[in-house]
């Protein structure tokens, strides 16, 4: 029997290793491994299988801990880029894609991870208010548009832009796809979380660090398994497992917290071109004070770059002025 070999990454700041594949073991990439590093042991993350190895002696995996994968191929590739791009480990790039379990999923060889058999009545969301003829005209253009295109939504709080993130949203979900929608804050977008859930139900998976440690943990494991396909939640939300999303949607695109200070570092304005690069999604933000480089964008790519100005909805009038 010819042997074979998984290499192996980590969440703390180590290379790539390799280590044996004991007999009968069956890893996946994606699946997470207890491995013999240094005179410990560590978990990693199994990111590719060969049946050859350059390194002489080498180690054996000492447990599975996925009998599925935790992360899908295309998180592994979207890893690599990151660790490319923002100058870091592969690991500590791949173990930033999926929230930690909690500690009542902490696991040992003894208890390998069993993705639960999720099971939610979901039906045909359906939006509650129509679109105006401005509103329209914009989803109109955004749902026939180029694949890759970025979209911005200029208007202001009251404009209406949360109304065509829910028609976008509403329209990948009836045609099979999927769809994330970033917001900066979860506590300054409540009312806007409560009108999606009205619409989606247990269609949409919240990924955000309010959340119950369980329950963040197996709302992912949800998106995972392919059972929910709308995420809403804050900048990691945009490293969720949703395959081709046809829409990711940023809120106040103009927001300094869609960028991560800590390592390992990336911009979640800057991933979610990367992803739609792949799947032949749109981008859709939406700011009343948008960023000048989105702004300039629009104006010097039109073909890929898209503005849509949206005039107030709101009662009253707006206040003069002067610069």
């Amino acid at each position: 029997m010819f042997d074979r070999f998984a290499n192996v990454v980590f969440r703390d700041p180590a290379p790539e290793l390799t280590y044996r594949i004991p007999p009968g073991m069956e890893p996946s990439p994606g699946s997470r491994v207890q491995v013999p590093l240094g005179n410990r042991t560590e978990t990693g993350l199994v990111v590719s299988i060969s049946d050859q190895s350059s390194v002489g002696a080498i180690k054996d995996i000492a447990a599975l801990l996925d009998p599925q994968p935790i992360v899908t191929e295309a998180q592994i590739q979207l890893s690599r880029k990151l660790a490319d791009y923002y100058v870091c480990e592969p690991g500590e790039a791949l173990f930033k894609m999926f929230p930690a379990p909690p500690g009542s999923f902490r696991l040992d060889a003894k208890r390998p991870l069993k993705i639960p058999d999720f099971d939610f009545s979901e039906k045909e969301p359906v939006a509650r208010h129509r679109l105006n003829e401005e509103q329209s005209a914009i989803f109109d253009s955004i749902q026939s548009g180029n694949a890759g295109a970025f979209h911005l939504i200029h208007g202001i709080t009251g404009s209406g832009k949360t109304e065509i993130y829910i028609h976008l949203l509403q329209k990948a979900w009836k045609s099979g796809r999927g769809g994330i929608l970033l917001v900066p804050e979860i506590a300054l977008t409540v009312q806007m979380i409560q009108r999606l859930q009205e619409v989606f139900g247990q269609s949409i998976a919240l990924l955000h660090s309010g959340l119950a440690a369980r329950d963040r943990f197996l709302n992912y494991l949800s998106v995972l398994a392919g059972k929910r396909r709308l995420v809403v939640g804050t900048r990691s939300a945009i490293f969720a497992p949703v395959p081709s999303p046809a829409y990711i949607i940023i809120d106040e695109e103009h927001d300094s917290s869609y960028r991560e200070n800590s390592a390992p570092r990336y911009d979640a304005r800057l991933i979610s071109r990367w992803i739609v690069e792949e799947s032949g999604g749109s981008i859709v933000a939406g700011s009343a004070t948008p960023r000048l480089e989105s702004r300039r964008a629009c104006d010097t790519h039109p073909r890929h770059f898209f503005y849509h100005p949206i005039r107030s909805r709101a009662s009253g009038q707006l206040p003069d002025v002067e610069v």
